[in-house]
């Protein structure tokens, strides 16, 4: 096996969860109820891409994607297709498809970073914010003065926080450590 089937598995698996990303951000009941929405179970990224709203530069992507989507389900998995007619030659991993792929994932991070900043609502009333800072999926965001230097920042909702004091309040305290 050589180096690019590794990288071309790798890469289509990080654009993969990082489009599923966005798809949770803007339907978040898709994760509710104990089961993946039938959507997050397909590996077709460029169709994935199409049911989100909030990608930046789907139609300038769509080659990159293709490449990456092309072995998602045999040559990037599998030693041989499962028929050979089903069989795909393996492709290559040369600079021009490189570079399009990071800028893939650097926009990607660029704007799921600000999705997240700005807050989501997930299922089950949560409620979270995060502030992410340094690399992340390839963009490089500045370290925030006066702040620990920290990848995510996590904020729960007035309603969550109120939850979890209840529960304390209730006698569901952390019982002490005794050894032993």
């Amino acid at each position: 096996m050589g180096v690019d089937k590794s990288v071309f598995l790798l890469g289509g698996f990080a654009i993969e969860n990082a489009i599923k990303a966005f798809l949770v951000y803007e339907n978040p009941n898709w994760i509710s109820g104990g089961q993946l929405y039938k959507s997050l179970k397909s590996h077709k990224l460029t169709a994935l891409q199409k049911l989100s709203k909030e990608i930046p530069h789907p139609k300038a992507h769509t080659r990159i994607l293709e490449e990456f989507e092309s072995g998602l389900d045999s040559w990037f998995r599998y030693p041989c297709a499962l028929t050979v007619q089903a069989t795909i030659n393996e492709r290559h991993l040369y600079p021009d498809l490189w570079q399009g792929y990071q800028k893939v994932m650097s926009s990607y991070g660029k704007k799921l970073g600000t999705l997240l900043n700005n807050g989501w609502h997930g299922p089950h009333k949560f409620y979270g914010r995060w502030t992410l800072q340094g690399e992340f999926l390839g963009y490089k965001r500045p370290f925030l003065k006066n702040e620990p230097h920290y990848r995510a920042r996590h904020e729960d909702s007035d309603t969550q926080r109120s939850d979890r004091r209840q529960l304390l309040e209730g006698g569901c305290r952390r019982r002490p450590y005794r050894g032993g």
